[in-house]
């Protein structure tokens, strides 16, 4: 769940999320400047993909999570975008938080 993921963010874990990717994020839409990945329940899904969530947020009452993608700089705002709690709650499949060197389970 996003709250989850928050709390690990807040403890300065990073989250590996995999979902299903669909056009809308294949090209993040620029809102009050900065880029953002919406849910579009209309489009066809292309793939599964993995990224890096590196922290979270607020815009317009709505919470994000951001991330940081493998497609390079070209994409998104530097390589990261913000994903909507929509498009993370109908597409996301599951997500892993890494280790720090010096944790132990």
């Amino acid at each position: 769940s996003l709250s989850e993921i928050i709390k690990l963010l807040k403890s300065d874990c990073p989250i590996v999320i995999t979902f299903e990717v669909n056009e809308e994020f294949e090209r993040p839409q620029r809102v009050d400047g900065i880029t953002v990945v919406e849910n579009n329940p209309f489009l066809p899904k292309l793939g599964g993909h993995a990224v890096l969530a590196v922290g979270f947020g607020q815009l317009r009452q709505r919470k994000y999570v951001k991330i940081l993608n493998s497609w390079g700089t070209d994409w998104g705002d530097c390589g990261y975008t913000w994903v909507s709690e929509d498009y993370l709650s109908e597409n996301a499949e599951e997500f892993f938080h890494l280790l720090r060197l010096n944790e132990t389970r």
